[in-house]
């Protein structure tokens, strides 16, 4: 019986298209903070993922960077105190564009993106995922050119055919974005289905530090063709209204090829619409207002270990 090809542990292309890449396969559109490095192995009863739990924005907005240091190191203090049966992940990566959730965060030119993760049998983890950023605010001297997204979470088995993740994830920014504090933190929770159908919801209280509590869900599949090429898509609704004006449906379908041990390969077409007409954007110079993306596809190049 051949054996099957052990699959890098890829990250999250920060992909529009659906949260911080899926917990349960490599698809570049799919941006979750987390890559998921297991998420490349065979047996999908060994996968895990993220975590945390309610606050209120005004809190998240003045705490959200202590809480999410507190959290990680708390983190990583624990799984360091367990037993030595935990794994050590990486990735780097090469895209085409950095897609998220409907819009671009890199004006649609290619980025490299790199994540370490360091996670323990018991479903505890944490990593963090270092991204280059650009958005439509050039004018600005002090804007950003880097996105880091340190994250804390746990995965656990339901039953033998499900899995749930919860896990926070912090955005973290170099410079300024449109002028103003981009950080803020996100609260996640995932539930998949026998490793090839996930549903995912996140929370953003004040995201981008622009007052608003953005809600995210998505949905996404794979199909394994063989050993080394693999089907996926995704669907996602982001209801950013407060933050941009209108929400975005969002959607992906591509394929990811593993020609090597350590390789991935992924193509695919993304496509955003909002969910009602936009009208002028009444967004001056200085305003949150990232460039939405329509049409397009995305190439994505993944090394992992």
């Amino acid at each position: 019986m051949k054996e099957k090809r052990h699959r890098p542990p890829q990250i999250s292309v920060a992909g529009a298209l659906l949260s911080r890449r899926p917990p349960l396969f490599y698809n570049a559109v799919m941006n979750s903070p987390r890559p998921i490095p297991s998420a490349w192995r065979t047996d999908y009863a060994n996968l895990t993922r993220r975590h945390n739990s309610p606050v209120k924005s005004a809190w998240i907005a003045r705490h959200g960077l202590s809480l999410l240091s507190r959290l990680a190191g708390f983190g990583l203090l624990f799984v360091a105190a367990l037993p030595a049966a935990a794994e050590w992940h990486g990735s780097l990566s090469f895209l085409s564009d950095y897609q998220y959730r409907g819009y671009t965060k890199s004006r649609s030119n290619p980025v490299a993106q790199g994540n370490l993760e360091y996670e323990h049998r018991t479903g505890w983890y944490a990593g963090a995922t270092l991204s280059q950023v650009s958005f439509d605010d050039k004018p600005n001297r002090s804007r950003a050119s880097f996105e880091a997204r340190p994250y804390v979470g746990w995965g656990f088995m339901l039953a033998d055919d499900w899995r749930s993740d919860l896990w926070v994830t912090g955005y973290l920014y170099d410079g300024d974005l449109f002028a103003k504090t981009g950080h803020y933190a996100e609260i996640y929770g995932s539930l998949t289905y026998r490793n090839w159908l996930t549903g995912r919801i996140a929370l953003a209280p004040d995201a981008y530090q622009q007052a608003a509590d953005i809600f995210n869900y998505e949905l996404s599949a794979r199909h394994d063709l063989n050993d080394n090429l693999q089907l996926s898509a995704g669907l996602g609704y982001h209801d950013a209204k407060k933050l941009l004006h209108t929400s975005y449906f969002y959607w992906n379908a591509g394929a990811t090829w593993y020609p090597y041990r350590h390789l991935a390969v992924d193509i695919r077409y993304t496509d955003a619409q909002p969910a009602a007409p936009q009208g002028e954007a009444p967004f001056g110079p200085n305003e949150f207002y990232p460039r939405p993306i329509e049409n397009n596809w995305l190439l994505s190049i993944t090394l992992g270990f």
